[in-house]
């Protein structure tokens, strides 16, 4: 993202609209002198079997993509001897009506996040294995509907025998 705004008060107003809209949990913090804010970020991981998982962690402003892909291979693959390359991931950027791209490396997704904001856009960040296909279809279900719990899905296939 290049154009990112140099004075306070805009930053502020970007944080103010994105704030208003989020539960607290995502809320994003108001930057210091030098411009620089946190917030908490969820990300969905998709493996080579489409098994999903998520993630949140907080990540800061100047955290750029390879910076939180390092981080969620990390909390993601912590039982893992040797981790993958983190070269070998990418992160997409993927919204209900279908748009999505690859951030790059550099970029810094936080930034990305607070632009939704701005432009009334939902959207999600989904970690994947660079050698896998693009993403096709919705990551976790679609953005509105609720994932059953363990107790559901269970009682679920109880029923279905």
């Amino acid at each position: 993202m290049n154009g990112l705004p140099k004075d306070r008060s805009e930053v502020l107003n970007l944080i103010n609209e994105w704030n208003s809209t989020r539960l607290d949990l995502f809320k994003i913090s108001e930057p210091n002198e030098v411009l620089d804010f946190y917030g908490v970020m969820r990300f969905y991981f998709q493996d080579a079997e489409d098994k999903v998982t998520t993630k949140c962690i907080r990540v800061a402003s100047t955290a750029t993509t390879l910076d939180v892909i390092r981080v969620l291979m990390e909390k993601l693959r912590p039982d893992m001897k040797t981790l993958p390359n983190e070269k070998d991931y990418c992160i997409y950027e993927v919204h209900p009506n279908g748009d999505g791209r690859k951030l790059e490396m550099d970029e810094r997704p936080l930034w990305v996040q607070l632009y939704w904001g701005k432009d009334q856009r939902e959207g999600r960040f989904v970690l994947q294995n660079a050698k896998l296909p693009k993403i096709s279809k919705p990551i976790g279900g679609s953005f509105k509907e609720r994932r059953s719990s363990k107790r559901e899905s269970k009682k679920k296939k109880k029923q279905d025998k």
